[in-house]
C-alpha cells in the first residue's frame, strides 16, 4: 500500500492517545516527507493566549527536536498561528506561504535557543479542526524546498483525511461518543441507517459505493497508484460523514458512517486587531502610520495586513482600497470593522447569484472560503477536473477572470442580499 494511503489509514485510528497517533502518522509518512531530518507530527491546541504544542510524534528526528518543535509554536506570532489555523487542509511549504514571507527568521531564532542547527524550511500537511491543527511533515536544511505539483496534490488530499480524523478524535474527547448514521458490512450492504441515510436511498447507495471503493483503494493488487487510490477514498461522504472500520470479537468487520462535518470557523473571519488594521488600510494609511495609530510595530502590522488579505482572498491592499471598499459600502450591515458580516451574508444568500446552477453556487462558496480545487472535489465527492470545469463556467457566466474577482463579486451580491432580506 502506498505511504499516502497508509497515512490515511492511520488518520482514522481512534483508539490510541494523541502522542501514539501522531507518532504513527510521522512513521508512515517518513519515506515521502523526510527531508533529511526525519518527520514530525505536532498537534497545536487553541488556548486563550494562542496555540500550544499539546502533543507530538517524531520519526527519525534528532532527540533535541522534541523541544525544538514545541519552541516553534511559542516563536510564531499569534496572528501567524491564526493564519495557519485558518488554512484549508492541504500540503504547504513554510518558505512559500505567508508564514515564511512574514517570519523569515523563525528557524534561526529557535535554533539559537534550542540547539538544532541548519533548519531552514518545513514541508508539511496542515490539518485544521475547531480546536487546533496538526502539522505533519519534515524539517529541512534546504532553504527553499521545491516539490513536484503531483506531490502537492496527493498530500493535500491526505490533509483532508488527517483533518477528518482530528475532528473525530476531538469529538470523542469532548463528548465521549460519535453519532452513527449507518452501519454497513464490509461488502457494502447497509445493516442499519438513521437520519438522512435512512430517508435517502441515494445516500445509502453512495455509502455502499464508497465502502467498496475504499476497499479497492487499500488493495496493493488493485493496480492503483496513490493518487488514484485517494481519489476513490474521499475524506467525507455527502460532505459530512466519515467511514470508520469496526471489528467485532469474532473478527467480523463492519463499517460505520459517523457524522463528522467540518466545524471550522470561517477561514476569512478576521480577528479584532485585523479588523482594526483593515479599517485603517481602507482609510489610506501606510503600515508605518497604522503602527503609530495602534501602538504596534510596522512588521506586526505588515503581518496582520497580509493575513487579513489572505483570508479575504485579495491579492493586494490596492484591491481592498478599490473594489472591496466599494462593495462593503453598499449596505449598512457591511461597513468598516465588520468584514465578518460579508462572509455571513455571502454564505446565507448565495442564491442571489442567479446565473449559476446550484452546484456552481456551492463551488463558488467553497472558492470564497479559500478551498483548493482538490479540497472542493473531496468535499463534493467528485474530481478536481470537474471542479476546475465548474469554476471556468462560473468565470464565464459572471464575466470574471480570477478567484479574487469571484470573491469580490460574491461580497457585492451577498451584501445586497443581506440588506434586502432584512
Amino acid at each position: 500500500m502506498g505511504e499516502a494511503v497508509q497515512v490515511v489509514e492511520a488518520a482514522y485510528d481512534l483508539q490510541s492517545d494523541a502522542s501514539e497517533w501522531l507518532t504513527r502518522l510521522a512513521s508512515v509518512a517518513r519515506r515521502p516527507l523526510d527531508q533529511g531530518l526525519g518527520t514530525q507530527a505536532v498537534l497545536y491546541s487553541a488556548t486563550d493566549c494562542g496555540y500550544i504544542a499539546a502533543a507530538q510524534g517524531l520519526a527519525g528526528s534528532p532527540s533535541e527536536f522534541s523541544d525544538y518543535v514545541v519552541s516553534l509554536a511559542t516563536s510564531t506570532p499569534l496572528e501567524v498561528q491564526r493564519y495557519v489555523a485558518s488554512l484549508p487542509p492541504g500540503f504547504y511549504t513554510y518558505s512559500r506561504t505567508t508564514i515564511g514571507q512574514r517570519v523569515p527568521g523563525i528557524f534561526r531564532r529557535t535554533s539559537a535557543s534550542r540547539g538544532p542547527v541548519g533548519v531552514r524550511d518545513w514541508v508539511a500537511v496542515i490539518a485544521p479542526s475547531q480546536q487546533g491543527f496538526v502539522v505533519l511533515g519534515g524539517l529541512a536544511r534546504e532553504r527553499h524546498v521545491r516539490l513536484p505539483k503531483r506531490k502537492h496534490a496527493l498530500w493535500s488530499m491526505v490533509g483532508g483525511h488527517v483533518a477528518a480524523g482530528l475532528r473525530l478524535r476531538t469529538h470523542l474527547a469532548q463528548k465521549d461518543r460519535l453519532t452513527v448514521e449507518a452501519v454497513l458490512t464490509s461488502s457494502g450492504r447497509v445493516e442499519h441507517a438513521e437520519g438522512a441515510s435512512r430517508s435517502s436511498l441515494a445516500l445509502r447507495d453512495e455509502l455502499r459505493r464508497r465502502v467498496l471503493n475504499r476497499d479497492r483503494a487499500r488493495r496493493p493488487s488493485g493496480g492503483l497508484d496513490s493518487a488514484e487510490a485517494l481519489a476513490l477514498w474521499p475524506a467525507l461522504v455527502d460532505g459530512r460523514l466519515s467511514l470508520i472500520d469496526r471489528f467485532e470479537s469474532d473478527g467480523k468487520r463492519f463499517v460505520i458512517a459517523v457524522k463528522n462535518s467540518s466545524t471550522l470557523r470561517d477561514p476569512r473571519a478576521l480577528t479584532p486587531r485585523e479588523k482594526e488594521v483593515i479599517h485603517l488600510v481602507r482609510e489610506g494609511l501606510s503600515n508605518k502610520e497604522i503602527a503609530g495609530e495602534l501602538g504596534s510595530s510596522t512588521s506586526a502590522v505588515g503581518t496582520q495586513v497580509s493575513c487579513a488579505l489572505a483570508k479575504l482572498g485579495l491579492r493586494s491592499r490596492e484591491i481592498l482600497l478599490t473594489e472591496a471598499s466599494e462593495s462593503m459600502s453598499d449596505t449598512e450591515e457591511i461597513h468598516m470593522g465588520q468584514v465578518e458580516a460579508v462572509v455571513k451574508a455571502t454564505r446565507t444568500r448565495s442564491h442571489y447569484i442567479e446565473e449559476l446552477t446550484s452546484a456552481e453556487r456551492d463551488v463558488a462558496h467553497s472558492v470564497f472560503l479559500g478551498l483548493s480545487d482538490a479540497a472542493i472535489a473531496h468535499a463534493r465527492g467528485t474530481s478536481a477536473r470537474t471542479v476546475a470545469n465548474q469554476i471556468r463556467s462560473i468565470f464565464r457566466k459572471l464575466s470574471i477572470h480570477s478567484r479574487s474577482e469571484l470573491i469580490v463579486t460574491m461580497i457585492r451580491r451577498g451584501g445586497r442580499g443581506a440588506k434586502a432580506g432584512r
